[in-house]
């Protein structure tokens, strides 16, 4: 009886171990997940760490630029350097611009009147 009930008891441990994780399975891994420690934009020889928090319009300040090259497949050229308005992770011609509250986070556009933070890595 013993053994019956801790063989009941052993196969419903074996089954609560969660839900499946979708990296374990056939999903593959990028390069941009592997590759980087965060996804981040560099502005002025500083970098920023792309957020998904939201920014109001009325904080959006002066216009910085547009991110020039998305370097995520670059990292294992020994000779790569990344530069001002190099990025991991937005899509080329991001528009970036200054905080007017914050003076530790950019601005960047992903749609037309859409504003999200990046905040200075440290």
């Amino acid at each position: 009886m013993k053994y019956l009930l801790s063989l009941i008891l052993a196969l419903l441990l074996m089954g609560c171990d969660g839900p499946p994780n979708p990296k374990s399975m056939d999903e593959s891994i990028t390069v941009e997940e592997t590759s980087w420690a965060y996804e981040f934009v560099r502005v002025e020889n500083k970098s920023y760490i792309i957020t998904k928090e939201k920014a109001d319009t009325t904080l959006v300040g002066e216009f910085i630029g547009e991110v020039r090259r998305n370097i995520v497949d670059r990292d294992t050229d020994a000779k790569f350097k990344v530069e001002n308005l190099d990025t991991n992770s937005l899509k080329t011609g991001t528009k970036l611009y200054r905080s007017l509250e914050h003076a530790n986070k950019i601005i960047y556009e992903i749609h037309e009147g859409e504003y999200f933070f990046a905040t200075e890595y440290r």
